[in-house]
């Protein structure tokens, strides 16, 4: 799973806004594709796209990316929005696998 600096990346706020998503069950994973996830906003008026190139083989996490306007104003695979940490923590949760509610690291 992504180191535990992965998250250390993200503001206390941004942390604090991706629990809550967690909370209300706004993350769910692509049926299709294990590296994209759907996440609903916080006013549940939009959902969008994180995608991100995480390796199970490697236990690595190279770039993650989000539709959100925080995250289209990001480059590079660098966002840093709430909606992307809350499939980070989401990821951390499933150390069995990419589906899982183990307690976070």
């Amino acid at each position: 799973m992504p180191t535990d600096n992965t998250l250390g990346k993200f503001s206390v706020d941004v942390v604090g806004k991706a629990h809550e998503l967690l909370d209300q069950e706004r993350v769910m994973p692509d049926p299709e594709f294990v590296n994209i996830w759907w996440v609903t906003s916080s006013d549940g008026e939009h959902t969008y796209r994180v995608q991100s190139d995480y390796s199970a083989r490697n236990n690595t996490l190279s770039w993650i990316t989000c539709t959100c306007p925080h995250g289209l104003n990001q480059g590079g695979g660098t966002t840093r929005c709430y909606h992307a940490a809350a499939v980070l923590i989401k990821i951390r949760r499933g150390r069995e696998g990419w589906v899982g509610e183990a307690a976070d690291a």
